[in-house]
């Protein structure tokens, strides 16, 4: 039996193949860390979304049930790290301001936390940056935000309200650590009256 001279596999065909599927490994390697990545920022992008948007629809819908007269306004700073709302309770006895109910928010460390003097509190997010400022929020945040945006008018019956969180609050945003910021205009049942 005669040997052929082609059967056999030379040294430099071996390392061409080996580099091959080398390339080949890694750049299916790349697209899965990439994808992994990718799912782990939105998922953690999308708890931040929850918790900023929970706390606003709560405090909308509190805000909304607020009210007030010339004399006691619907809507308070609350200390210097939030504010509170003033509820009639049910059934309602205008005339009667003290049966009336206070809810307060405040922001203590990175949490948003929701009292109110009926009985029962809240933590509405752990998630936002710890700063509470009286004053709008900026189109376009700073590099380190604020984390409660508290903006009153119309004689404290209309509050403009932004929160700021982010994944782990005390880390810059980055792709692993994403910021998440919203706000809304909020407006008493004695927005209208005045």
């Amino acid at each position: 039996m005669a040997k052929n001279p082609r059967a056999a596999i030379t040294l430099l065909e071996l390392i061409f193949a080996i580099t091959l599927l080398g390339v080949i490994v890694i750049g299916f390697s790349s697209i899965e860390l990439f994808s992994r990545s990718q799912v782990l920022s939105t998922d953690r992008k999308t708890q931040v979304q929850n918790e900023v948007s929970y706390a606003l629809e709560h405090m909308s819908r509190n805000v909304l049930q607020g009210v007030g007269d010339s004399a006691t306004r619907p809507l308070a700073q609350f200390g210097t790290n939030g504010f509170s709302v003033r509820i009639e309770p049910t059934p309602a006895t205008p005339g009667d301001i003290g049966d009336d109910i206070r809810m307060s928010y405040t922001l203590t460390g990175n949490s948003l936390l929701w009292t109110s003097s009926a009985g029962g509190n809240e933590i509405l997010s752990n998630r936002l940056m710890p700063v509470v400022s009286f004053t709008a929020m900026p189109s376009t945040l700073p590099p380190s935000p604020n984390g409660l945006y508290i903006n009153f008018s119309d004689n404290y019956t209309v509050v403009e309200i932004g929160l700021v969180g982010r994944y782990t609050p005390g880390q810059a945003a980055s792709l692993d650590n994403p910021q998440v910021a919203m706000k809304s205009r909020l407006y008493t049942r004695s927005a209208s009256a005045n």
